[in-house]
């Protein structure tokens, strides 16, 4: 195998590029993620919002030592929150699916890209893989963090404390930074394998790291700008910022649904761009995986 090489340039194009090339799949699809999440989150205020407010409410019940309202609270809270989860996945993955699709292969069908196959059922296995290890990355870097506080307590008291645990969270982000670009092409390779691909991507990103890791940085940026201008729209359609940060809001729910419009569709180009760089060190794996053309064979004279 060739050790693959990534030009950072080519991985931020080429969201744009795959554009270029199937635009009428690309807004497609575009439409469809756009509906998906607005109609998903302004159905979740609609759906639950009364349960997230006694949820709420339930919780600083708790903290006051009432635990019965927070048992019988959170029961009905979890049965309809895993119900929509459920939901939320039923049309996410397969929608991806057809991302990963357009980008890997140039396939898609923009008026109905939804299929179950070896593709989605792959993405599903590395979600749940990526669930597990960033659940016990998470776990462990706690118990790590409280380790390097109490240490650095020991030695310098409370301001040790403070600034062990500040060392702690940084070592733990950037652990999880690290293993997040490392195995960042494992979806794309999944749905484009049909197969779970996680060793090809740990391998395959081991040359590329650092382009990889720019490229991120700066689509992460980008995503940050296009974060701001949605929470602008929110701001002047009149939502209850406060409201939102707590997934509540008492007004009209179809108030919400122009705002979250504007807030996904200035995401839209930010996830698309990430969606490419994964893609793009995708298919630099792939073809350093290619079998080499057969040497041309010549027949001697008899």
């Amino acid at each position: 195998m060739i050790a693959p090489k990534l030009d950072s340039g080519a991985a931020l194009g080429f969201f744009w590029d795959v554009f270029k090339a199937r635009p009428t799949t690309f807004i497609g699809l575009s439409v469809w993620w756009l509906a998906a999440a607005v109609v998903l989150q302004v159905g979740q205020m609609a759906f639950m919002g009364e349960d997230i407010a006694a949820m709420n409410a339930a919780l600083q019940s708790a903290s006051e030592g009432n635990m019965a309202a927070y048992f019988e609270t959170s029961a009905s809270y979890g049965a309809k929150f895993s119900l929509f989860l459920l939901i939320s996945f039923a049309v996410f993955i397969p929608l991806e699916a057809a991302w990963l699709r357009l980008f890997m292969r140039g396939e898609g069908n923009p008026i109905f890209p939804f299929r179950i196959g070896g593709g989605e059922g792959a993405y599903l296995l590395t979600m749940i893989v990526m669930f597990a290890i960033f659940l016990g990355l998470a776990i462990a870097g706690i118990f790590a963090v409280v380790l390097v506080a109490i240490i650095f307590s020991i030695i310098g008291g409370q301001s040790g404390a403070f600034f062990g645990m500040f060392l702690g969270y940084a070592a733990l982000l950037a652990v999880v930074a690290i293993f997040g670009v490392r195995i960042s092409p494992a979806f794309a390779l999944a749905v484009h394998r049909r197969k779970f691909a996680f060793g090809a991507a740990w391998g395959g990103t081991k040359a590329m790291f650092w382009p990889l890791l720019g490229s991120f940085v700066i689509a992460i940026i980008i995503m940050l700008v296009a974060y701001m201008v949605g929470m602008i729209a929110f701001l002047f359609m009149g939502i209850d910022m406060e409201q939102l940060a707590s997934g509540v809001i008492t007004q009209d729910w179809r108030s919400a649904i122009f705002p979250y419009a504007i807030f996904y569709l200035a995401t839209l180009i930010p996830t698309c761009l990430m969606r490419g760089i994964a893609c793009k060190a995708a298919l630099t794996i792939e073809e350093a995986n290619a079998a080499p053309p057969a040497p041309q064979q010549t027949v001697g004279e008899a």
